[in-house]
């Protein structure tokens, strides 16, 4: 899986790494919205996963439009079967894992999601048991230190 914040680090460049994304990747998830209709970016990134599956070549690229809002796809990929992410329930995180694997996730999704936000987010190798890599709420690396005692 090819995410922009989990493969570019700092100091490198932006373009290549999503260029390489964009050459390797078999599955295209367009996260389609007003927004996204609105950005030079996505129309570029659309272009290019067009340009690759309409190749000789690269015929076996999915795109999978998620559409997010009302906001109408682009007439050149209107008849790709898309997924209506309504509110981020079960079924629309079931509806996604089942377009990209092709096989029905388990229904321990969220167990799973669960497991690994707490291993992305405490940190359990400092032995502190109030030790975090993030914030539980935000996901802000920005942390400020703070005690409280509770009386019962």
């Amino acid at each position: 899986m090819w995410f922009d914040e989990w493969k570019i680090t700092h100091g490198e460049s932006i373009s290549e790494n999503v260029n390489i994304g964009l050459e390797t990747c078999t599955h295209f998830l367009l996260l389609w919205s007003k927004e996204a209709s609105e950005s030079h970016w996505v129309e570029r990134e659309r272009n290019s996963i067009l340009h690759r599956m309409l190749s000789s070549k690269n015929k076996d690229i999915k795109i999978i439009p998620i559409i997010l809002d009302d906001t109408p796809l682009p007439t050149i990929i209107d008849d790709f079967l898309g997924i209506k992410y309504i509110d981020g329930s079960e079924n629309d995180r079931y509806n996604v894992i089942k377009a990209v694997t092709g096989e029905s996730p388990s229904r321990n999704l969220i167990a799973v999601i669960v497991k690994k936000y707490n291993e992305l987010i405490f940190n359990n190798e400092s032995g502190d048991v109030f030790s975090i890599n993030a914030c539980p709420s935000c996901g802000s690396l920005d942390l400020k230190r703070q005690s409280a005692f509770m009386v019962y």
